[in-house]
């Protein structure tokens, strides 16, 4: 799936098929992280933004770092400074 075409109900669709609960666990961040990719001040973001989604729907047994931690993080400073800070953009890339 591409950053053109992406879908919340099709995110929830592929949490829903992984183990451990993912869509019970990762269903708030998912959202909102949907919410902050179809807000158009956003823009400047939406590569790391598509980049955490990326992560969430994928198994964790591949996550090199704790992407829900990370995710939350990243829609708290968008939300509350709108911007993410330079230790942030490094943790992502």
């Amino acid at each position: 799936m591409n950053n053109k075409t992406f879908s919340l109900a099709a995110d929830r669709k592929n949490l829903k098929k992984l183990a451990f609960k993912r869509l019970e666990k990762l269903e708030a961040l998912l959202t909102e992280i949907h919410r902050l990719l179809n807000d158009p001040s956003q823009r400047q973001h939406h590569t790391w933004l598509h980049k955490l989604r990326k992560w969430l729907c994928s198994s964790y047994t591949i996550w090199p770092a704790d992407y829900k931690g990370i995710g939350e993080y990243a829609c708290k400073l968008l939300d509350e400074v709108k911007e993410l800070d330079e230790q942030m953009l490094y943790i992502m890339e």
